[in-house]
């Protein structure tokens, strides 16, 4: 279920990493051809595949925090459902005695 939590975060922003990775190959390429180089094409490079991994270490984040919110209303319920439950158990046991 994690796994596919992230895939679902990845594919939100996975458009972002592709445009970068497609533009800096784009400059690489008219760099060598055109000897034009203000930013040298393997910085480029760098800057492209750091922004990838950014975006998946921010996927794995916000899964973590998805499931994570998801976990404590669960817990939470569950605490208070058992507040309830002994809540109701106690004050019958008064009654009865």
């Amino acid at each position: 279920m994690f796994l596919h939590q992230v895939k679902m975060n990845w594919k939100k922003y996975r458009r972002l990493a592709e445009m970068v990775l497609l533009f800096a190959a784009a400059r690489a390429y008219v760099e060598l051809r055109l000897g034009w180089a203000p930013l040298n094409y393997l910085s480029v490079l760098k800057l492209a595949l750091g922004l990838l991994a950014f975006t998946v270490a921010w996927a794995f984040l916000k899964t973590f925090w998805e499931l994570g919110i998801a976990y404590h209303r669960k817990l939470c319920t569950f605490y208070a459902a058992l507040r309830k439950f002994c809540r109701e158990y106690w004050s019958s046991k008064a009654a009865a005695v």
